[in-house]
């Protein structure tokens, strides 16, 4: 099966690019809008990679990184260019 992407941004021109360029590297792609959609996205769908925004309204990229690490998931994770493995 393909590789999970959660794509977190508050901006729908960033999704709206990025998105479609992951579905044809071959990922099943999820979005959410804010910190708050990812991390309750993160907890339903447990993607593979996360890919966040750092400044977003409600919850910004790195609070959300904090509580994905601190539900004990998202061990793996990397803050290097903006981009987040769990």
């Amino acid at each position: 099966t393909a590789a999970s992407v959660l794509l977190v941004d508050d901006e729908a021109a960033i999704i709206d690019g990025l998105a479609p360029f992951l579905r044809r590297c071959g990922f099943t792609v999820h979005t959410a809008r804010d910190g708050e959609e990812g991390l309750a996205a993160h907890g339903r769908l447990e993607p593979d990679i996360v890919v966040s925004d750092i400044m977003m309204p409600h919850m910004d990229g790195r609070e959300m990184v904090r509580r994905i690490r601190a539900g004990g998931k998202g061990n793996g994770i990397s803050q290097d260019h903006h981009l987040y493995a769990g």
